[in-house]
Parts: structure tokens; C-alpha cells; sequence
């Protein structure tokens, strides 16, 4: 039984980040700013894409013990202007980020399941995880965003310029993870399913 999101959080309406983030390619992630979130990677794959891809805009939102490693990172690559470290946001003003990028990913290698995936898919985004993890049962390769092999820097950045080559492909990709979140991962269907589950297992007593 896997965990639910409450669809109301759904960003709906003028998006207050639109202004900011006009004709920039977005590319999002969220999470707390520890080792295994694989932010780092997302720099890295910025810092190779920045040359072919003078749009692109990186933003991570989230806070926690990495950020000064995070920081240092930017300079050593030189993407200040395009690597944008938002730092803690409360759950609407998140949404509102999700709504507005183009990509989301996280490469976290140590994931059990992860909301935010389910957030970002919810908005109609294509999502980029990493291979062997839980995510893997809702990103599906190919059909709802892309998985890479783990700690691999190399693989985020053929990840994220396959989705901005082919927006068409993607905006399906994200079209088809928004109806999955809509129809099998409200916490209306995982109290269907656990409902279920309990009545099946009296039946079976």
C-alpha cells in the first residue's frame, strides 16, 4: 500500500512565479538538502547543459546541512545565474514551483517512495528518479519521466536535455504521470485499497 497525496494541494490558477521564471527552461527539485538527495548531481548536470541550453534554470528548494556544500558547488562550477537555491518553502508556495518548472528531478538514490514525485507528476511534469529505488512505481521509464543509475551526474544530464529536446514527449510523459496521481494515488484510493485489505484479511479468518 503505497502512500497518497492530497490533491487539493494541486496549484490551481494564476501562478504567483510565472513573472520570475518567463522564458526559462525550469528544471525543480525539492527535498531536504542532505547527501543522498543527489543535488549535487542536479548542479553538475546544469553546469554540462548551461552551454547548449542558455534557458535553462535550475531551482532546488529545500534546506538542511548541505547547503553550504551546495553552495561551494555552484561557484566551483560557475552557475550562479543558473542555479537558483530557494531554501525552505511552506507546502502552497512549493506547489506554486512545481507548477512553474518545466523538469522535475531528483536523483536520490536512498528513496523509499517519495511524495514529492507524486506532487510534481499531480502538476503534469515529467519526472527524472533513479533506478532501484521505490519511485520506480510511479516513474515509469518512458511512459511517466526517466530513471537514471545512482550517483551519476552524467546520466541527470542526458536525462534532463532528452526531455528538453523533445517537449512534445514530455509534456506526454507528464500528462500521462498526472492521470496516474489523479487515479491510483489520492488518499482516497489508498483508503479503498486498505479497506480492502482488511476486509480480505477478516474473510480469510
Amino acid at each position: 500500500l503505497y502512500n497518497g497525496m492530497d490533491l487539493s494541494k494541486i496549484c490551481q490558477g494564476p501562478n504567483p512565479l510565472a513573472e520570475r521564471y518567463r522564458g526559462k527552461r525550469v528544471v525543480l527539485g525539492v527535498g531536504n538538502l542532505k547527501r543522498t538527495k543527489g543535488f549535487d548531481l542536479l548542479i553538475e548536470a546544469t553546469a554540462q547543459l548551461a552551454g547548449r541550453y542558455p534557458d535553462l534554470q535550475t531551482v532546488i528548494v529545500g534546506g538542511g546541512t548541505e547547503l553550504p556544500r551546495l553552495q561551494a558547488l555552484v561557484r566551483q562550477f560557475d552557475v550562479g545565474d543558473r542555479v537558483e537555491i530557494c531554501g525552505f518553502r511552506a507546502p502552497l508556495e512549493t506547489m506554486a514551483y512545481m507548477d512553474a518548472c518545466e523538469i522535475f528531478c531528483l536523483p536520490s538514490w536512498l528513496e523509499g517512495f517519495g511524495i514529492v514525485y507524486l506532487e510534481a507528476m499531480a502538476h503534469g511534469k515529467p519526472v527524472i528518479g533513479v533506478q532501484g529505488q521505490g519511485v520506480e512505481r510511479i516513474v515509469r521509464e518512458h511512459q511517466t519521466g526517466l530513471l537514471v543509475p545512482p550517483r551519476d551526474a552524467d546520466a541527470v544530464a542526458r536525462a534532463i536535455e532528452t526531455l528538453l529536446g523533445e517537449p512534445q514527449r514530455a509534456q506526454q510523459m507528464g500528462h500521462r504521470g498526472r492521470q496516474l496521481v489523479l487515479q491510483e494515488f489520492s488518499w482516497e484510493k489508498h483508503a479503498e485499497r486498505l479497506l480492502t485489505l482488511y476486509r480480505d484479511t477478516l474473510q480469510q479468518k
